[in-house]
């Protein structure tokens, strides 16, 4: 463990293929069937763009590294239908 300048460890974690990184993100996409939610996580993730999408079945997930301030961000997102989410809580 690395210590930052206050003399306190700081705990990066490694990520795929031995990166590390010094922050993990979670961020779950949930709505109605055809809004776009695959058409924005294509865009933000891979940065493309295909008018022709397909409905979803199942779960979608990207993963995007970022840099902000010199620190290294690891983006998951998840993309759910808003009736998947109903189905598992409210089973």
């Amino acid at each position: 463990m690395d210590k930052n300048k206050e003399g306190r460890k700081k705990h990066i974690k490694k990520g795929t293929k031995g990166k590390q990184f010094d922050f993990t993100f979670k961020i779950v996409m949930i709505g109605d069937s055809g809004v776009g939610k695959s058409c924005i996580l294509l865009r933000f993730a891979d940065d493309k763009f295909n008018e022709n999408f397909y409905a979803t079945i199942g779960v979608d997930f990207r993963f995007k590294n970022l840099t902000v301030d010199d620190k290294q961000i690891k983006l998951q997102i998840v993309k759910k239908k808003l009736y998947n989410i109903f189905l598992y809580f409210f089973k």
